[in-house]
Protein backbone atom coordinates (compact mmCIF):
# COMPACT_ATOMS: atom_id res chain seq x y z
CA UNK A 1 0.00 0.00 0.00
CA UNK A 2 1.39 4.05 -1.05
CA UNK A 3 -0.66 6.21 0.81
CA UNK A 4 -0.80 9.59 -0.91
CA UNK A 5 -1.33 12.66 1.41
CA UNK A 6 -2.22 15.97 1.36
CA UNK A 7 -2.85 18.89 3.75
CA UNK A 8 -2.12 18.52 7.23
CA UNK A 9 -2.94 15.44 7.24
CA UNK A 10 0.16 14.16 5.42
CA UNK A 11 2.25 14.83 9.04
CA UNK A 12 -0.12 11.61 10.54
CA UNK A 13 0.85 9.25 8.08
CA UNK A 14 -0.80 6.07 9.08
CA UNK A 15 -0.83 5.98 12.95
CA UNK A 16 -4.22 6.66 13.37
CA UNK A 17 -5.52 10.01 13.70
CA UNK A 18 -8.15 9.16 16.48
CA UNK A 19 -5.40 7.64 18.77
CA UNK A 20 -3.46 11.55 18.39
CA UNK A 21 -6.61 12.92 19.16
CA UNK A 22 -6.03 15.59 16.01
CA UNK A 23 -9.81 16.84 15.99
CA UNK A 24 -8.84 19.45 12.68
CA UNK A 25 -8.59 16.60 10.56
CA UNK A 26 -12.37 15.84 9.40
CA UNK A 27 -13.43 13.83 6.86
CA UNK A 28 -17.08 13.70 5.42
CA UNK A 29 -16.71 10.28 2.93
CA UNK A 30 -14.80 7.29 1.68
CA UNK A 31 -14.79 7.24 -1.77
CA UNK A 32 -13.19 4.20 -3.77
CA UNK A 33 -12.04 3.26 -7.16
CA UNK A 34 -11.56 -0.61 -8.01
CA UNK A 35 -10.27 -2.35 -11.25
CA UNK A 36 -10.23 -5.87 -11.67
CA UNK A 37 -7.75 -8.19 -13.29
CA UNK A 38 -7.80 -8.84 -16.94
CA UNK A 39 -7.25 -12.36 -18.04
CA UNK A 40 -4.34 -14.18 -19.96
CA UNK A 41 -4.48 -14.38 -23.75
CA UNK A 42 -2.57 -16.43 -25.85
CA UNK A 43 -0.02 -16.46 -29.44
CA UNK A 44 -2.68 -16.02 -31.74
CA UNK A 45 -3.98 -12.78 -33.86
CA UNK A 46 -3.77 -10.07 -31.72
CA UNK A 47 -8.09 -10.41 -31.65
CA UNK A 48 -7.41 -13.61 -29.83
CA UNK A 49 -7.44 -12.36 -25.64
CA UNK A 50 -8.46 -11.80 -22.20
CA UNK A 51 -10.67 -9.98 -21.34
CA UNK A 52 -10.50 -6.92 -19.33
CA UNK A 53 -10.96 -6.49 -15.44
CA UNK A 54 -14.38 -4.44 -14.64
CA UNK A 55 -14.38 -1.20 -12.68
CA UNK A 56 -16.63 0.03 -9.90
CA UNK A 57 -16.76 3.45 -8.04
CA UNK A 58 -18.11 4.53 -5.19
CA UNK A 59 -19.03 6.47 -1.86
CA UNK A 60 -19.92 6.10 1.11
CA UNK A 61 -20.35 8.77 4.44
CA UNK A 62 -17.23 8.34 6.10
CA UNK A 63 -19.15 7.84 9.78
CA UNK A 64 -20.49 4.54 8.70
CA UNK A 65 -17.17 2.90 8.45
CA UNK A 66 -14.80 5.12 10.88
CA UNK A 67 -12.98 2.83 13.26
CA UNK A 68 -13.54 -0.32 11.06
CA UNK A 69 -10.72 -2.33 8.94
CA UNK A 70 -10.45 -2.77 5.67
CA UNK A 71 -9.53 -6.06 3.60
CA UNK A 72 -8.38 -5.40 0.83
CA UNK A 73 -7.54 -7.56 -2.17
CA UNK A 74 -6.04 -6.36 -5.55
CA UNK A 75 -6.74 -8.64 -8.07
CA UNK A 76 -3.27 -10.43 -9.93
CA UNK A 77 -3.55 -10.95 -13.52
CA UNK A 78 -4.94 -14.64 -15.49
CA UNK A 79 -1.83 -16.55 -17.07
CA UNK A 80 -1.20 -16.60 -20.41
CA UNK A 81 -1.43 -20.19 -22.86
CA UNK A 82 1.41 -21.76 -24.22
CA UNK A 83 1.33 -25.15 -26.34
CA UNK A 84 0.75 -27.40 -25.63
CA UNK A 85 -1.20 -25.74 -22.68
CA UNK A 86 0.39 -28.26 -20.13
CA UNK A 87 0.30 -28.00 -17.27
CA UNK A 88 -2.89 -25.68 -16.94
CA UNK A 89 -2.24 -22.21 -16.04
CA UNK A 90 -3.59 -21.06 -12.47
CA UNK A 91 -6.11 -18.41 -12.36
CA UNK A 92 -5.05 -14.63 -11.06
CA UNK A 93 -4.71 -14.16 -7.42
CA UNK A 94 -8.34 -12.87 -6.22
CA UNK A 95 -10.08 -16.03 -7.53
CA UNK A 96 -9.55 -16.66 -11.47
CA UNK A 97 -10.46 -19.86 -12.25
CA UNK A 98 -7.35 -21.98 -13.90
CA UNK A 99 -7.80 -22.99 -17.36
CA UNK A 100 -7.68 -26.33 -18.65
CA UNK A 101 -4.49 -28.52 -20.20
CA UNK A 102 -4.39 -29.44 -23.48
CA UNK A 103 -2.76 -29.57 -26.80
CA UNK A 104 -3.71 -25.68 -27.50
CA UNK A 105 -3.47 -23.08 -25.66
CA UNK A 106 -6.01 -20.75 -23.75
CA UNK A 107 -5.34 -17.99 -20.29
CA UNK A 108 -6.52 -18.27 -17.21
CA UNK A 109 -9.03 -15.95 -15.65
CA UNK A 110 -7.97 -12.55 -13.56
CA UNK A 111 -8.75 -12.29 -10.28
CA UNK A 112 -11.62 -9.81 -8.96
CA UNK A 113 -10.36 -6.70 -6.37
CA UNK A 114 -12.27 -6.03 -3.49
CA UNK A 115 -12.81 -4.81 -0.14
CA UNK A 116 -14.40 -7.10 2.86
CA UNK A 117 -14.39 -6.05 6.51
CA UNK A 118 -12.44 -6.88 8.85
CA UNK A 119 -10.60 -10.15 7.40
CA UNK A 120 -11.55 -12.64 4.50
CA UNK A 121 -14.24 -13.70 5.65
CA UNK A 122 -16.14 -10.50 6.40
CA UNK A 123 -18.79 -8.43 5.12
CA UNK A 124 -18.46 -7.78 1.01
CA UNK A 125 -18.10 -4.15 0.46
CA UNK A 126 -17.33 -3.58 -3.23
CA UNK A 127 -16.09 -5.84 -5.86
CA UNK A 128 -14.76 -4.82 -9.22
CA UNK A 129 -14.86 -8.30 -11.57
CA UNK A 130 -12.21 -9.77 -13.56
CA UNK A 131 -12.08 -10.83 -17.13
CA UNK A 132 -11.63 -14.25 -18.06
CA UNK A 133 -8.70 -16.22 -20.45
CA UNK A 134 -9.32 -16.28 -23.73
CA UNK A 135 -8.65 -18.09 -26.77
CA UNK A 136 -12.05 -18.27 -28.03
CA UNK A 137 -15.59 -16.85 -28.77
CA UNK A 138 -17.35 -14.32 -26.20
CA UNK A 139 -20.81 -12.40 -26.58
CA UNK A 140 -23.16 -10.48 -24.32
CA UNK A 141 -23.63 -10.32 -20.90
CA UNK A 142 -24.60 -14.44 -20.63
CA UNK A 143 -24.33 -17.70 -21.71
CA UNK A 144 -25.32 -18.22 -25.15
CA UNK A 145 -25.28 -20.86 -27.50
CA UNK A 146 -26.15 -18.15 -30.30
CA UNK A 147 -23.62 -16.80 -32.72
CA UNK A 148 -21.57 -13.96 -31.64
CA UNK A 149 -22.80 -10.57 -31.32
CA UNK A 150 -20.14 -8.01 -30.11
CA UNK A 151 -16.91 -6.39 -32.09
CA UNK A 152 -14.77 -8.40 -29.91
CA UNK A 153 -15.53 -11.89 -30.96
CA UNK A 154 -12.17 -13.48 -29.84
CA UNK A 155 -11.23 -12.17 -26.62
CA UNK A 156 -12.26 -13.86 -23.07
CA UNK A 157 -15.18 -12.41 -21.67
CA UNK A 158 -14.91 -9.25 -19.82
CA UNK A 159 -15.93 -8.44 -15.98
CA UNK A 160 -17.58 -6.24 -14.09
CA UNK A 161 -21.38 -4.95 -14.11
CA UNK A 162 -24.29 -6.68 -12.46
CA UNK A 163 -23.34 -9.59 -14.89
CA UNK A 164 -19.59 -10.28 -16.41
CA UNK A 165 -19.36 -10.72 -19.95
CA UNK A 166 -20.44 -14.31 -21.49
CA UNK A 167 -18.85 -16.63 -23.84
CA UNK A 168 -20.36 -17.91 -26.93
CA UNK A 169 -19.79 -21.70 -28.07
CA UNK A 170 -17.44 -21.77 -30.88
CA UNK A 171 -18.30 -24.43 -33.72
CA UNK A 172 -20.76 -26.84 -31.73
CA UNK A 173 -24.38 -26.33 -32.70
CA UNK A 174 -26.57 -26.44 -29.56
CA UNK A 175 -23.53 -26.52 -27.03
CA UNK A 176 -23.88 -23.35 -24.69
CA UNK A 177 -21.03 -21.45 -23.65
CA UNK A 178 -19.48 -20.30 -20.48
CA UNK A 179 -21.88 -17.82 -18.35
CA UNK A 180 -20.56 -14.49 -16.57
CA UNK A 181 -21.05 -14.33 -13.14
CA UNK A 182 -24.54 -12.34 -11.25
CA UNK A 183 -25.49 -10.65 -8.38
CA UNK A 184 -26.87 -14.24 -7.33
CA UNK A 185 -24.57 -17.25 -8.82
CA UNK A 186 -21.71 -18.16 -10.52
CA UNK A 187 -21.55 -18.51 -14.70
CA UNK A 188 -22.73 -21.72 -15.19
CA UNK A 189 -19.88 -23.98 -17.03
CA UNK A 190 -19.20 -23.99 -21.05
CA UNK A 191 -19.55 -26.74 -22.93
CA UNK A 192 -17.03 -28.99 -24.36
CA UNK A 193 -16.93 -29.29 -28.08
CA UNK A 194 -16.78 -33.25 -28.15
CA UNK A 195 -14.96 -35.11 -26.83
CA UNK A 196 -13.91 -32.32 -24.96
CA UNK A 197 -15.34 -32.27 -21.46
CA UNK A 198 -17.00 -28.78 -20.07
CA UNK A 199 -15.58 -26.17 -17.92
CA UNK A 200 -16.80 -26.10 -13.90
CA UNK A 201 -19.30 -23.49 -12.90
CA UNK A 202 -18.39 -20.12 -11.10
CA UNK A 203 -19.04 -19.23 -7.71
CA UNK A 204 -18.79 -16.79 -4.92
CA UNK A 205 -15.56 -14.77 -5.38
CA UNK A 206 -14.16 -17.72 -7.71
CA UNK A 207 -13.96 -18.06 -11.39
CA UNK A 208 -14.62 -21.88 -12.83
CA UNK A 209 -12.06 -23.66 -13.72
CA UNK A 210 -11.38 -24.68 -17.85
CA UNK A 211 -12.04 -27.96 -19.26
CA UNK A 212 -9.07 -30.00 -19.90
CA UNK A 213 -8.65 -31.85 -23.12
CA UNK A 214 -5.09 -34.49 -23.96
CA UNK A 215 -4.98 -33.93 -27.77
CA UNK A 216 -7.68 -30.89 -27.57
CA UNK A 217 -7.63 -26.93 -27.21
CA UNK A 218 -7.90 -26.14 -23.14
CA UNK A 219 -10.75 -23.91 -22.05
CA UNK A 220 -10.64 -20.55 -20.82
CA UNK A 221 -11.06 -19.53 -16.95
CA UNK A 222 -13.06 -17.88 -16.02
CA UNK A 223 -12.83 -14.31 -14.11
CA UNK A 224 -12.96 -13.81 -10.44
CA UNK A 225 -15.81 -11.70 -9.31
CA UNK A 226 -18.90 -10.97 -6.59
CA UNK A 227 -19.62 -14.37 -8.39
CA UNK A 228 -17.07 -15.97 -10.90
CA UNK A 229 -17.38 -16.44 -14.30
CA UNK A 230 -17.74 -19.60 -15.58
CA UNK A 231 -14.57 -22.09 -17.05
CA UNK A 232 -15.02 -22.58 -20.92
CA UNK A 233 -15.09 -25.87 -22.62
CA UNK A 234 -12.27 -28.00 -23.71
CA UNK A 235 -12.35 -28.42 -27.30
CA UNK A 236 -11.89 -31.83 -29.78
CA UNK A 237 -8.68 -31.75 -32.08
CA UNK A 238 -9.25 -28.96 -34.22
CA UNK A 239 -7.76 -26.67 -31.73
CA UNK A 240 -10.53 -23.81 -31.40
CA UNK A 241 -10.83 -24.08 -27.40
CA UNK A 242 -13.87 -22.12 -25.68
CA UNK A 243 -13.70 -18.85 -23.41
CA UNK A 244 -14.73 -18.34 -20.22
CA UNK A 245 -17.09 -15.76 -18.70
CA UNK A 246 -16.20 -12.78 -16.95
CA UNK A 247 -17.21 -12.14 -13.47
CA UNK A 248 -19.58 -9.92 -12.12
CA UNK A 249 -19.21 -6.32 -10.32
CA UNK A 250 -20.76 -5.89 -6.60
CA UNK A 251 -21.94 -2.54 -4.71
CA UNK A 252 -22.90 -3.18 -1.24
CA UNK A 253 -26.18 -1.34 -0.42
CA UNK A 254 -24.58 0.59 2.34
CA UNK A 255 -22.45 2.64 -0.35
CA UNK A 256 -23.83 4.83 -3.03
CA UNK A 257 -22.47 3.18 -6.50
CA UNK A 258 -21.24 5.81 -9.10
CA UNK A 259 -19.80 3.58 -11.79
CA UNK A 260 -20.27 -0.76 -11.63
CA UNK A 261 -19.43 -1.58 -15.09
CA UNK A 262 -16.93 -3.49 -17.30
CA UNK A 263 -14.62 -1.91 -20.15
CA UNK A 264 -15.55 -0.40 -23.40
CA UNK A 265 -13.01 -3.09 -24.48
CA UNK A 266 -11.13 -6.13 -23.64
CA UNK A 267 -7.71 -4.62 -24.36
CA UNK A 268 -7.85 -1.18 -22.67
CA UNK A 269 -8.61 -0.26 -18.64
CA UNK A 270 -11.77 1.56 -17.63
CA UNK A 271 -10.71 5.38 -18.02
CA UNK A 272 -10.78 7.38 -14.97
CA UNK A 273 -8.42 10.35 -13.57
CA UNK A 274 -7.27 7.87 -10.90
CA UNK A 275 -6.35 5.33 -13.39
CA UNK A 276 -2.56 4.29 -13.67
CA UNK A 277 -0.58 2.05 -17.13
CA UNK A 278 -0.45 -1.37 -16.92
CA UNK A 279 -4.10 -2.11 -14.98
CA UNK A 280 -6.71 -4.34 -16.06
CA UNK A 281 -6.18 -4.87 -19.33
CA UNK A 282 -6.69 -8.39 -20.87
CA UNK A 283 -3.84 -9.96 -23.28
CA UNK A 284 -3.43 -10.65 -26.50
CA UNK A 285 -0.25 -11.11 -28.28
CA UNK A 286 1.19 -8.18 -27.84
CA UNK A 287 1.40 -8.76 -24.37
CA UNK A 288 4.73 -10.31 -22.81
CA UNK A 289 3.58 -14.17 -21.84
CA UNK A 290 0.39 -13.08 -22.66
CA UNK A 291 -0.54 -12.75 -19.11
CA UNK A 292 -3.64 -10.24 -18.49
CA UNK A 293 -3.07 -7.23 -16.37
CA UNK A 294 -3.62 -6.69 -12.42
CA UNK A 295 -6.26 -4.62 -10.52
CA UNK A 296 -5.58 -1.44 -9.00
CA UNK A 297 -7.44 0.36 -5.89
CA UNK A 298 -7.22 3.99 -4.79
CA UNK A 299 -8.98 4.47 -1.45
CA UNK A 300 -9.67 8.32 -0.66
CA UNK A 301 -10.92 9.87 2.85
CA UNK A 302 -13.07 13.11 1.85
CA UNK A 303 -12.48 15.88 3.61
CA UNK A 304 -11.02 19.48 3.73
CA UNK A 305 -7.07 17.78 3.57
CA UNK A 306 -8.40 14.56 1.66
CA UNK A 307 -6.18 11.62 2.05
CA UNK A 308 -5.77 8.92 -0.33
CA UNK A 309 -4.57 5.43 -0.27
CA UNK A 310 -3.32 3.79 -3.42
CA UNK A 311 -3.28 -0.28 -4.02
CA UNK A 312 -1.12 -1.40 -6.57
CA UNK A 313 -0.99 -5.63 -6.87
CA UNK A 314 1.33 -7.21 -4.42
CA UNK A 315 0.12 -10.64 -4.47
CA UNK A 316 -1.19 -10.75 -0.96
CA UNK A 317 -4.15 -9.00 1.08
CA UNK A 318 -3.94 -6.27 2.39
CA UNK A 319 -5.81 -4.16 5.61
CA UNK A 320 -6.19 -0.71 6.37
CA UNK A 321 -7.79 0.51 9.71
CA UNK A 322 -9.98 3.33 9.02
CA UNK A 323 -9.62 6.21 12.12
Amino acid sequence: MAPLFTGIAKNLGGLGFGRLGVSQVVFNSISVVLWGAGGGGSQQDPLYGGGSGGFVSATVPYATYSGETFYIVVGGGGVGGSRPNIPAKTGGFGGGGPSGAGAYENGSGGGASYIRLTNGSGTVLLVAGAGSGGNGYSTGPSATSGPPTTVFLKAGGRGGGPAGEGAAMYDFPGGVGAGGGTQVAGGRAGDGKPPGPPGTAGSFLQGGTGGSAPGGGAGGGGGGGYYGGGGGGASDPTRVAQNGGGGSGYVNPTWTAITNSYSPNPYTAYPHPLAVPGIARGANNTFAGYNGEPGYIVITLEGPSPVSYTYPYTGAAETLVIP
